[in-house]
């Protein structure tokens, strides 16, 4: 745990005298949100569109695929949360205010935050695959 502190404040003070390094790392840290906010507007927006007529068509047996999606609805707007305390307590204080925490703390949190972001947003993928996938059979018995 120690080496672990002593790693992060060598990284840390390295990255204050090197601008170089100091400049990617700002660019990454942007960079990896507008990845996030790009894949994240494409699932949602597929997501909250997603028309089937299977649930009409086969009842209950339709079901699936409109929880699926409905689930990866609920699941990106948990996404879209965390992305936004990201920016609005990370991101706008540095770049747009210009102080920077020097927290080591702090930092790890919203660097959780970001990280918990992208897992929901994986797991909405998944669960919009999934209703696609379940739609798509239904469709393809439908044709038999």
């Amino acid at each position: 745990m120690a080496d672990e502190r002593e790693a992060e404040q060598q990284i840390a003070s390295s990255d204050k005298n090197d601008p170089l390094a100091a400049a990617i790392g700002k660019y990454i840290e942007v960079w990896l949100f507008s990845i996030q906010f790009g894949a994240l507007s494409a699932v949602s927006y597929s997501s909250f569109n997603f028309s089937s007529d299977a649930a009409q068509r086969w009842g209950l047996l339709g079901l699936p695929a409109s929880l699926a999606v409905l689930g990866s609805a609920l699941v990106s707007l948990m996404a879209w949360a965390h992305l936004a305390r990201f920016f609005s307590y990370y991101l706008v204080p540095k770049y747009v205010v210009g102080k920077s925490s020097d927290n080591p703390d702090e930092k790890m949190e919203f660097a959780l935050t970001l990280s918990r972001a992208m897992t929901y947003l994986i797991v909405a993928i998944g669960l919009r695959l999934l209703g696609s996938v379940v739609d798509v059979a239904l469709q393809s018995v439908a044709r038999f």
